[in-house]
């Protein structure tokens, strides 16, 4: 005991002798931080020299927070003293942004004080939604997505709890009493060994890999339940080439405790060894993309380079979480017209979906404004699918479908 306090003693002392010194280092900048703010406010300006001074002084103070922070070198040493001295918990201002480390090495959002969210409105939303498109003759179905941590497991430290998976059993149960048409996909992802595998070790999202996977289940699913044809070549392995980015990704969990303590997530990059022709179109950045799968669903620059805290390789499938976007299927007309409500876990299933489609309208209720009921009755779709992950989305500012 006596060792591990000598330690932790003497990185605290490291730390803050290193604070100090990119301190010192950064009194240059911040001097021309105030300068440079002061003279502006000089020009021209009536305000008195007691606010000028404040305006300078908040100046000096962002100058600073980016001087110390670039390197994200406090991230970092923070995350290694909680790796070295066997930490599982890395408490943050809220249970929600707390990153937990399970038994296997992976990251979770989860901490001391995690509440349990009551799906129940949420569940009564979706199924009057369910009603509205039934009435329009529209089939609806309500997916979810698994969770991070496998149902059945306890992974977490002992004083730590997690509600992923009760919370979607709650959202299925209401649903069923409801009479909705639901779906689950969490006993597919159970049913393999490789299940931590199909999600980033630092991030709460699935890999493509395991976006790829959904995909075959929820065609099956959607075959076997509506007849729709499936593109068994679209759905095989061997006919996709997949390159791999070692050690490129920096997930939204490992940002809060920096690479020295999980690691960094491999990204991969699927790409169709079959013809594929589509459009890509996201109305609210007036963008249109027509090509391969790759170049028209795809955003190389996500991994042009490695950028482990500003940037986002997840994102390099469709772009990131857009309102509305469509993907038509150009090899396909005539195919399957199907509406997608979804949350950030369809980034990287929707362009594997949209080759089974002839067009897959794509609907994120985060930031969509429009009339949905009446836009999607107006489209007349073979089928709206809504798939979420219920923990990690926040259901309470999901389910608005007016």
């Amino acid at each position: 005991m006596k060792r591990a306090n000598t330690v932790i003693a003497a990185l605290f002392l490291l730390i803050l002798a290193l604070m100090l010194a990119l301190t010192v280092l950064s009194v240059p900048k911040i001097g021309g931080a105030i300068r440079a703010d002061w003279q502006a406010r000089e020009e021209g300006s009536s305000a008195s020299w007691l606010i000028k001074a404040s305006f300078a002084a908040d100046h000096a103070e962002s100058a600073l927070n980016d001087a110390l922070d670039r390197p994200h070198v406090f991230i970092e040493i923070y995350g290694a003293v909680q790796r070295i001295t066997g930490r599982r918990l890395c408490a943050d201002t809220t249970p929600d942004t707390s990153v937990t480390r399970l038994r296997n090495g992976t990251l979770t959002f989860c901490g001391l004080g995690n509440a349990y969210i009551d799906p129940t409105d949420n569940a009564l939303g979706t199924a009057a939604f369910a009603a509205s498109m039934e009435e329009a003759g529209i089939p609806f179905l309500a997916v979810v997505a698994p969770e991070k941590i496998p149902a059945g497991t306890k992974p977490l430290p002992a004083a730590v709890e997690e509600f992923g998976n009760e919370i979607g059993d709650a959202y299925l149960a209401v649903l069923a009493e409801q009479g909705v048409a639901s779906f689950d996909l969490r006993p597919a992802f159970n049913g393999r060994e490789d299940y931590s595998a199909l999600f980033f070790r630092t991030d709460h999202h699935w890999k493509p890999e395991g976006a790829f996977f959904a995909c075959g289940v929820l065609m099956d699913e959607l075959a076997e339940r509506y007849g729709f044809a499936v593109n068994e070549e679209a759905l095989a392995e061997k006919n996709w080439e997949r390159t791999v980015y070692e050690d490129w990704f920096l997930g939204s969990q490992g940002k809060r405790v920096g690479r020295s303590y999980a690691g960094l997530d491999d990204f991969t990059v699927y790409t169709p060894r079959f013809d594929t022709s589509l459009r890509y179109t996201i109305p609210e950045r007036e963008l249109e993309q027509r090509g391969t799968f790759n170049e028209a669903l795809c955003f190389p620059d996500r991994v042009a380079g490695r950028n482990l805290y500003y940037g986002n390789p997840y994102t390099y499938y469709s772009g990131g979480d857009w309102a509305k976007a469509v993907m038509v299927n150009e090899n396909n007309p005539g195919g399957l017209r199907i509406v997608l409500i979804r949350d950030s876990f369809s980034c990287a299933l929707a362009p594997f979906l949209a080759l089974q489609c002839g067009e897959l309208t794509t609907i994120d209720l985060r930031y969509y404004k429009g009339d949905l009921t009446g836009e999607l009755t107006a489209m007349e779709p073979d089928a709206v699918i809504l798939l979420y992950c219920t923990s990690t989305t926040r259901l309470e500012n999901m389910f608005s479908f007016s």
